[in-house]
């Protein structure tokens, strides 16, 4: 199966990153006629000693359902970016709302003032928004979202995104349901040279179907320790 690993190849392919995070009504569009949500904490774990990330990160709620939706997104934020100069990065995702699993774009910018301009410009593609009827008071979620990767080979079973050095994947070979994930991970995290990192699931498409990694965002770490971690938590599978 693991093809594009087995040939130690750079990788280039669309997948999806899994993560929990916390959400809330975002406090600048309490007012606004759509529900725009905000992550309190983009990379849940990951403490930098100095501020390495510029964008903030934003949920747009979505009533549209449907089994293109993921394609409808990307064709639309395609045509959307074309016509505008700020820099934003959308992605369509999935979380859980009220209960309720929902549509929602992800959107990745350092300018908030935009969102209420994209949502209009994603109107004209015949997305739906959720009103804004109350305020959203910070709650967990586990959100699913789809991108585009290109991350570097560094050595086996080690890659590292080329356009954000922070981010960093370790290919584990199998999939992991999310409980016995999450349980692992809080688990290594109880050691404090895991402390400030944040661990997300990661499934980057491949030939054979999916590729699975475990991506690590965190100050810069080494190869050697990179591997270390991947050792412990493929040990922490077997128990």
């Amino acid at each position: 199966m693991q093809s594009l690993i087995l040939l130690n190849m750079n990788i280039k392919s669309f997948g999806y990153i899994i993560n929990q995070e916390i959400l809330k009504s975002c406090n600048e569009f309490e007012d606004f006629k759509y529900l725009i949500l905000e992550v309190e904490n983009p990379y849940p774990g990951y403490s930098p000693s100095k501020k390495t990330f510029n964008n903030y990160i934003y949920l747009l709620p979505i009533i549209n359902q449907g089994i293109y939706i993921e394609e409808q997104i990307i064709k639309a934020t395609q045509k959307i970016k074309k016509t505008k100069e700020e820099h934003f990065s959308a992605y369509s995702g999935k979380f859980s709302l009220f209960n309720n699993e929902k549509y929602c774009i992800r959107v990745e910018t350092d300018n908030k003032e935009i969102l209420p301009e994209l949502i209009r410009e994603y109107q004209l593609f015949n997305f739906n928004f959720f009103k804004n009827t109350k305020i959203i008071n910070s709650f967990l979620s586990i959100i699913k979202f789809c991108k585009f990767f290109d991350i570097e080979f560094l050595s086996e079973s080690i890659y590292i995104q080329k356009d954000n050095k922070q981010h960093q994947y370790i290919s584990i070979n199998q999939d992991i349901e999310w409980t016995r994930f999450y349980n692992i991970i809080r688990t290594l995290k109880e050691n404090n040279l895991y402390k400030n990192i944040d661990f997300a699931q990661t499934n980057i498409f491949s030939k054979d179907g999916f590729d699975y990694f475990i991506r690590i965002c965190s100050e810069p770490i080494s190869k050697k320790e990179l591997s270390l971690i991947r050792n412990n938590f493929l040990k922490m599978i077997k128990l």
